[in-house]
């Protein structure tokens, strides 16, 4: 039976149609039986079957589109010719040669049609039709239509024109008939008859010649090729072997997702056996296509599952034939799914997870044809997941930002589980939307795992050396689509960066500032989404920055608070790179968005926050004294104190703030020389000079760079509403001088001193007139209290070392 079988495919090859039908009709059953049993009689009858390979005649109908000798085409020009073998009196049923142009580069043929359709110039019914032309290679696509279709995965027009099919009108029916057949058909575009103009679905006509399978008695899989393209056999033989001994084991019998539902029906062709067909096709416009064959059952409106049948791309090669099957097959399983709601309403979630599964396939492999396409969703991650717009990949701009998706799924299947995507699937049964399916079966819902993969998805340092990241995972290079940000102020007193105020939901926004100086010295963190987040909605702020030591620090609780602060001052917080990754895991409904009352925002400012240190002079001296009077000449230190330093403080009385509310007030120390050497009338005064220490809590520098934070204290309420980088400074140490007199008459007395500092006038204890910052950060100003006295100082903010 295995000898026939063998001389039965032979004769395919080698015959045509006609004489090997009339052959094969006046076979006798002995000898068939003899060709079973006798080896040489075999080898006989394959003798003349090849003989009569070389004397076949071939012809083209237009040679000066391509010609044909020993079956071997050469094509010459664009267009379609029909090509057709002969011997003695018979001649083979012709064969449709379509001649296609060098591709251009630009935007694909799907592209340019839906921008033609867009603009009006060609109808909707023709849009449809050229799509299909497109898939198909097929020549009669109009040249201002044909573009880059190189990297084309999959199109959906034969879905649609399948769908659509009994609405479409009796010309755009029997045009796009044929296309509706599988390629081995008799009918199909592959193997073209006349049709009559008769408004229905073209029916199967039987099994036309040169097509064949491969596979073996136990195989899953039926791998179909045509016998008469060369190099067909080799490729049928490598996507056979992808499904059977890679894809199938690991989806199917390991993971145990549904097999492909069975093919056999009373309705149409289904390829001899009930098993998977898959049919290698060298002119179909795109890497593979699943067709389903819901059509089938007529008594139902809209099957929610159904049988199906792969075509794959005959001219793959072999990395892109394995992932595209392990892709194709994916699909033709989820069709084994009675899901809940139209198949084709899950959208996002069909091709994610059959692009998912060529990773989990094949992982970190040669075959990694998934990963050609991670960009169409890294290069938006501000789009939501659900968004299914095309124009976003690198490789191909028709591709839908789907194919970029499955990224979700592997974060999912390396920190969970692949059974975790395994539920997702089986959920769409039992759940109406792929967003509700995801949430219900991954641990915490989108709430919980959102965040971690929109942090994942950063994939730069310091993500992208860990073990669980996608460069480890799988070697992805992607970098996400950013805002960035010069940080330094180049000679501004301070700077506002104005992030998004938009948020759609299941998606996440990245923005990187880089500061190469230390001009920016004060962040400050507005939380625009704050008071949404306060009311429950799932806006999630994440924070990492690299410090002095190039250590990096990640916080992922920015959310939970109106205003954080980091003081560029502190080596532990003196960002050479600040990271901030806003995500919102809200999911419904499809399409929704958060957005904020005011933006969220990234201020900067040269005032210090950690310590300021230089000089200030008290200088006293009465309107009848001559001499210089009474000074104190201090070495002031204001800083924070060591408590206030930690990355996780809070300042109560500033609510809802992290670090930055205890940055208003800054701590005094340090030293004075009091001198006095004045005469008044015959008297003469002298003290010192005497040296003195200023022991803390004796002073304080109120700073006012944030003027936007709320205080609970009325005087501090009132201090933020002061100008803009205004502060106030006051010192006093008190200590008892002797001070020693000299003249006629003239005693000694015992002086109080120690007011070394006071910038500004006060009233009901608000603040009056404070001086306000110079153009560099630096606190230098005088100011006289009284007519007597003069205080001048000159403070400069301090990095730590």
């Amino acid at each position: 039976r295995r000898a026939h079988d063998t001389a039965i495919h032979v004769a395919d090859a080698v015959l045509p149609r006609t004489a090997y039908r009339q052959w094969t009709l006046s076979f006798p059953i002995q000898l068939r039986y003899l060709l079973a049993r006798d080896s040489a009689l075999l080898s006989e009858v394959l003798g003349i079957f090849m003989r009569a390979l070389f004397t076949l005649t071939w012809t083209s109908s237009h040679p000066s589109i391509a010609t044909v000798t020993d079956g071997s085409v050469v094509a010459l020009a664009a267009g379609t010719a029909t090509l057709t073998a002969s011997t003695a009196a018979v001649t083979s049923d012709a064969v449709a040669l379509s001649v296609i142009s060098a591709l251009p580069a630009g935007p694909s043929s799907d592209g340019l049609i839906k921008a033609a359709l867009a603009a009006g110039t060609i109808t909707d019914e023709q849009a449809l039709i050229y799509r299909v032309f497109a898939l198909f290679n097929d020549a009669r696509l109009p040249a201002a239509y044909k573009g880059n279709d190189k990297e084309v995965f999959e199109s959906s027009a034969l879905r649609e024109a399948d769908l659509r099919f009994a609405q479409l009108t009796t010309e755009t029916q029997n045009t796009l008939g044929p296309f509706l057949l599988r390629p081995s058909d008799i009918g199909s575009w592959l193997n073209p008859v006349k049709r009559t103009k008769k408004r229905d679905r073209p029916s199967c006509r039987g099994e036309s010649s040169g097509w064949t399978t491969i596979n073996g008695t136990e195989s899953v899989v039926d791998v179909w090729y045509d016998v008469r393209v060369p190099g067909q056999k080799e490729k049928a033989a490598i996507v056979f072997n992808a499904i059977q001994n890679e894809s199938w084991p690991k989806l199917i019998t390991a993971l145990k997702l549904k097999a492909p539902l069975e093919d056999s029906s009373v309705f149409g062709c289904y390829g001899r056996t009930a098993k998977l067909d898959v049919y290698l096709v060298p002119n179909l416009g795109a890497k593979g296509l699943t067709s389903t064959e819901l059509w089938k059952f007529p008594f139902v409106d809209e099957p929610r599952s159904g049988s199906a049948y792969i075509m794959l791309k005959g001219t793959l090669d072999e990395v892109q034939l394995r992932g595209g099957a392990a892709h194709e097959l994916m699909h033709a399983i989820q069709f084994a799914y009675a899901m809940l709601s139209p198949q084709d309403s899950y959208g996002w979630l069909r091709d994610a997870t059959a692009n998912w599964a060529i990773d989990h396939v094949y992982g970190k492999g040669m075959v990694q044809l998934e990963t050609a396409y991670s960009d169409c969703y890294t290069l938006t991650p501000e789009l939501a997941l659900d968004n299914r717009s095309a124009g976003h990949c690198t490789k191909d701009r028709s591709v839908l930002r789907d194919y970029g998706t499955y990224l979700f799924f592997q974060f999912i299947e390396k920190t969970s589980s692949a059974t975790t995507v395994k539920a997702v699937i089986e959920a769409t049964v039992t759940t109406a939307t792929a967003n509700e399916a995801v949430n219900a079966n991954i641990a915490g819902g989108f709430e919980v795992q959102w965040p971690k993969f929109a942090k994942t998805i950063w994939n730069k340092d310091p993500i992208d050396t860990r073990p669980a990241s996608f460069k480890q995972w799988d070697g992805i290079p992607d970098e996400p689509g950013r805002r960035e940000v010069i940080g330094d102020l180049g000679g501004k007193t301070e700077d506002t960066e104005l992030l998004v105020a938009e948020q759609q939901n299941l998606s996440s926004r990245y923005y990187h500032f880089k500061f190469a100086d230390t001009s920016a010295r004060s962040l400050l963190f507005y939380n625009g989404f704050f008071d949404l987040i306060q009311a429950g909605k799932k806006i999630k702020v994440h924070a990492m920055w690299k410090d002095a030591a190039s250590v990096w620090h990640e916080e992922d609780d920015w959310g939970k608070y109106e205003y954080v602060g980091l003081c560029r001052d502190l080596k532990e917080q003196r960002a050479s790179e600040l990271i901030i990754i806003i995500s919102n895991s809200e999911f419904a409904p499809a399409g929704g968005k958060l957005t904020a009352a005011r933006p969220p925002s990234l201020k900067r400012s040269n005032m210090g926050c950690y310590k300021y240190e230089g000089t200030a002079t008290a200088t006293m001296k009465g309107l009848s004294w001559t001499g210089p009077g009474k000074q104190a000449v201090s070495k002031l230190v204001f800083d924070l104190h060591p408590s206030t330093r930690a990355l996780a403080v809070e300042n109560p009385q500033v609510p809802n703030t992290l670090r930055v509310g205890l940055q208003l007030t800054l701590g005094a120390s340090g030293s004075y020389v009091f001198t006095e050497s004045y005469s008044s009338g015959t008297c003469g005064f002298t003290a010192g000079p005497m040296q003195y220490t200023i022991v803390p809590p004796k002073g304080f520098l109120q700073l006012n760079t944030f003027p936007e934070l709320k205080h609970t204290d009325p005087t501090m309420r009132r201090w933020l509403m002061q100008k803009p980088r205004a502060y106030q400074a006051l010192i006093t140490e008190i200590q008892s001088v002797l001070v020693t007199a000299s003249g006629v008459s003239c005693s000694n007395y015992t002086d109080l001193v120690g007011g070394l500092i006071v910038t500004n006038d006060a009233q009901n204890g608000n603040s009056i007139n404070p001086p306000v910052a110079l153009q560099n950060g630096d606190l230098i100003d005088t100011f006289s209290p009284t007519a007597t006295m003069t205080m001048t100082w000159n403070l400069k903010a301090q990095l730590e070392p």
